[in-house]
């Protein structure tokens, strides 16, 4: 399951998103972020899948926690990671 509905167009200047502590349930790997996004805390979780590189090229990225889920896979290297 992967939240396509989650990031739409009018999402490009969204800076913070915190969804911490829901149950939220679907599949990281290949969403795509807004550019602008500054903080993001998807902690708590039951995400699976694993953390798109394209994360890496969000410039002004300042806090990705995604703790506490059940991602898999390597953790990109570069950017802000």
């Amino acid at each position: 399951r992967r939240p396509s509905h989650l990031f739409n167009n009018r999402s490009k200047s969204l800076s913070t998103l915190i969804l911490s502590r829901n149950l939220f349930d679907f599949d990281l790997t290949g969403v795509t972020f807004p550019s602008g996004l500054q903080i993001l805390d998807f902690s708590h979780n039951m995400i699976g899948g694993s953390i798109p590189t394209e994360i890496t090229g969000i410039a002004n990225l300042q806090q990705f926690n995604v703790s506490y889920n059940r991602l898999c896979g390597r953790i990109p290297q570069g950017g802000n990671m």
